[in-house]
């Protein structure tokens, strides 16, 4: 998912700002428009930032990649102006990003129409769609944004304040259309105020996707949207094993995407870390599938992507490998906070940990929260404590190896989540560097309940607090425990 901006300057861009403008935000062709009407707040997991160039130009970013482009072709940053969408909920319209070379214009359209006679007639490049937002006022939205496009002498500009507005028709710029979105106080939430949000967690999933009639995944999903204002719910999280093992017809992975389907309904950003019965290295029954290619099958999730997808998750912000979800990061704001999921494959290779790495120096000023499958043994120890290892069982790292190289390296990771053994637990260890990083356990495994860790932040007291609960028979499943000293950048 990309984002885009609007322009108003008759100067080109250089060749080489262009093209790592046009990088960051990749090309995407093929969109479709919506003609229904919102009047209402919409949800939103795109927080858009406004962007200022001399030369009248004007940006916006949704992602660190863009705003890094943005600000090496010298725009300046003017701050958070509204909230989008990355998914196409009902009502909602794409903005088409569209760049015109010979002026280094960026500007957007919502019409697939118009975007085709802009490309055909008047030599604009489609970008694709940067995200979703609404065609008409937000009736309901107390602090709903309107953002204007005005043109002059063939070129545009984006007006995305009162004051930007008034100022663009002071200049001689004619009003074209508006399209609307909530605001930077929903987008920021105004209960944020206290400090206080939730994530949750999912343990492994295997056995709940044995069976047709077993609806327990589908009920834990419903549960939290449900739950989702009462617990202030900001995202759903996965420590792995979703499924049992891949077999003919791929019945256990269509039973989980469908139990996932209310998180998608309702904007919940959730992500899925992929353990060993969510590979090819899992055969039927749940043993190795073939000992002689085990090491190879671990890597081998193309079954998994066929079904989740980064655009499903929404959030998503970069990937180790395109097109697949095994490492891929995601940002949400909360709290006043940035905050960054970051989910790694099992045991994971060199490359996609020196990718973590980068991610997580990138956003020094996100607190970060790491799921991956396998970190942490049924005792609440390092997996394999002590053994800093390249390769580990029929995967890459170790669980120790990722705690000396990444985890006690960045002092923004707060959470470390994983399952794969044991059952459940929750602990803490301080980094050599006095950074606190609270780990989680949830495997359980349970044949008739379908439990999730409950994990609630405090940042005004430095507090993670946590619990599990069981929506099938509404059940405490204990683990009930809250670590203090934590600190939280930004």
């Amino acid at each position: 998912m990309t984002s885009q901006r609007s322009a108003g300057s008759r100067r080109i861009i250089g060749a080489t700002v262009a093209a790592a403008l046009l990088a960051a935000f990749g090309v995407a062709t093929g969109t479709t428009a919506a003609s229904a009407a919102n009047t209402d707040c919409f949800a939103t997991d795109l927080h858009v930032t406004q962007w200022s160039h001399a030369n009248m130009n004007t940006l916006l970013t949704t992602t660190a990649q863009e705003a890094a482009a943005a600000a090496a072709a010298g725009y300046t940053e003017t701050g958070y102006v509204f909230g989008a969408s990355s998914t196409q909920l009902a009502g909602l319209v794409p903005a088409i990003h569209l760049y015109k070379p010979s002026t280094g214009e960026h500007t957007y359209v919502n019409w697939q129409n118009e975007a085709t006679s802009a490309v055909a007639n008047y030599g604009y490049q489609n970008l694709g769609v940067a995200f979703y937002v609404s065609p008409v006022k937000l009736s309901t939205c107390t602090d709903a944004a309107e953002i204007a496009i005005y043109g002059k002498g063939g070129i545009h500009q984006m007006a995305a304040t009162p004051e930007q507005r008034a100022a663009a028709v002071a200049a001689g710029w004619t009003y074209g259309y508006s399209f609307h979105a909530p605001g930077l106080a929903r987008v920021l939430n105004p209960t944020d105020a206290d400090g206080v949000f939730s994530i949750a967690i999912m343990p492994d999933t295997q056995n709940e996707v044995l069976n047709a009639n077993d609806t327990r995944f589908a009920e834990r999903s419903n549960w939290l949207v449900s739950n989702r204002d009462e617990l202030d719910l900001r995202y759903v999280g996965h420590s792995g094993d979703v499924v049992n093992w891949v077999e003919p017809g791929y019945a256990q992975y269509q039973r989980a995407e469908d139990a996932l389907d209310p998180l998608e309904q309702a904007g919940l950003m959730y992500g899925l870390a992929i353990g060993n019965h969510d590979t090819m290295a899992t055969g039927v029954g749940g043993s190795v599938r073939n000992a002689a290619t085990v090491v190879a099958d671990q890597r081998n999730t193309t079954v998994f992507n066929q079904f989740f997808t980064a655009a499903q998750m929404t959030g998503v912000q970069g990937q180790y490998e395109a097109g697949k979800v095994d490492n891929q990061f995601q940002t949400f704001e909360a709290a006043g906070k940035k905050w960054m999921v970051v989910t790694l494959e099992l045991w994971p290779r060199l490359g996609a940990v020196a990718w973590a790495k980068q991610v997580i120096t990138d956003h020094a000023d996100h607190n970060v929260i790491v799921q991956t499958h396998n970190y942490l043994n049924g005792s609440l120890q390092i997996d394999g404590a002590g053994q800093s290892k390249e390769v580990w069982q029929y995967g890459n790292v170790s669980p120790q190896y990722l705690y000396d190289n990444v985890f006690s390296k960045h002092s923004n990771i707060k959470v470390v989540a994983s399952g794969h053994t044991g059952y459940a637990g929750t602990t803490s260890v301080t980094t050599p560097s006095g950074n606190k990083i609270v780990t989680f356990l949830e495997t359980y495994h349970s044949a008739d309940k379908n439990p999730v860790r409950l994990v609630e932040f405090d940042v005004n007291a430095g507090t993670i607090s946590t619990n599990v609960y069981s929506p099938r028979g509404n059940v405490d499943m204990g683990d009930t425990k809250t670590v203090s000293g934590i600190s939280f950048v930004g």
